[in-house]
């Protein structure tokens, strides 16, 4: 009886200890997974505090970036409001800014390919000459119709040179008083008006000449002469010559033109500013780095 009894208690405190082991064993994994959850906080913790000091370095980097470049803008429209200042009392025009040239440059290039090369040398009545020629099939010569009109018109005679006015004994010792140079000025301004009359006088004898040369013809037989051609003469006298339909370009194209190239001049400008400021700040980036 004493024996089991002995081996029953002896079961009991082996059963208890374990137990204890047991309850032990527990207590230090769940103190050691507490620790490691404090550990991972802290480091989650630390990692923000990491991120937000870089982010708040990165701020503080553009906001000097902007406030080099702010300053150095500023320095520099200082710089050309004072140049232009000295310009001014110097009495110098001021330099046009470069994106109003280009827009200039833009158009006049746009207009001289929009204007042919053929019509921009021709004048109002060299087109018509042209027309002209075309209607009655015949080849239009620039050159020959210059030399035929400048041919046609009989040069004005050469006004009679006038006696000069006897010159005083010793004038050129000394100096014309007004009057004598009111007296030459006014014998000068009557050669002119005398040369003027005198070829209004041979113009008028050039225009009677060609008025008679046309009554000459009947305009019958230039009627039949266009009719042998296939052409009818009163529809192509009737035709307005004096109308601009065949320009190329208008005003209004222009002044587009160049409202368009003056704005593509300007979003170049803010391109080519921003590259600049954008190098400046990866340079300043560098150097801080």
């Amino acid at each position: 009886m004493q024996l089991e009894a002995l081996k029953r208690q002896a079961q009991e405190r082996a059963a208890a200890q374990r137990e204890e082991v047991a309850r032990k064993i527990a207590e230090s994994e769940a103190k050691r997974d507490e620790a490691q959850r404090e550990a991972q906080r802290k480091q989650e913790e630390r990692a923000r505090w990491l991120a937000k000091e870089r982010q708040r370095a990165q701020e503080a980097q553009r906001a000097a970036v902007r406030d080099a470049a702010l300053a150095e803008r500023r320095a520099a429209a200082a710089a050309r409001t004072e140049k232009a200042a000295i310009e001014k009392a110097k009495g110098k025009e001021r330099a046009k800014p470069p994106a109003l040239q280009k827009a200039k440059a833009h158009a006049a290039e746009k207009r001289a390919q929009l204007t042919k090369p053929s019509d921009a040398v021709l004048t109002r009545e060299e087109k018509r000459q042209r027309r002209m020629a075309k209607d009655l099939g015949i080849a239009f010569r620039r050159g020959a119709a210059r030399s035929s009109a400048g041919d046609a018109v009989p040069k004005a005679p050469a006004a009679p040179a006038s006696a000069p006015a006897p010159a005083a004994a010793g004038a050129a010792a000394r100096r014309k008083t007004a009057r004598e140079l009111f007296l030459e000025q006014e014998a000068r301004r009557k050669r002119e008006a005398a040369q003027h009359a005198s070829s209004d006088e041979s113009d008028e004898d050039l225009d009677e000449y060609e008025d008679e040369d046309e009554e000459d013809t009947h305009p019958s037989l230039r009627d039949e002469i266009w009719r042998l051609f296939g052409k009818q003469r009163q529809q192509y006298m009737a035709r307005d010559v004096e109308s601009d339909d065949d320009m190329e370009a208008g005003a209004m194209d222009v002044l587009n033109e160049e409202r368009r190239a003056a704005l593509h001049a300007r979003r170049e400008d803010e391109r080519e500013e921003r590259a600049l400021l954008e190098a400046k700040r990866q340079k300043l980036a560098a150097r801080r780095a």
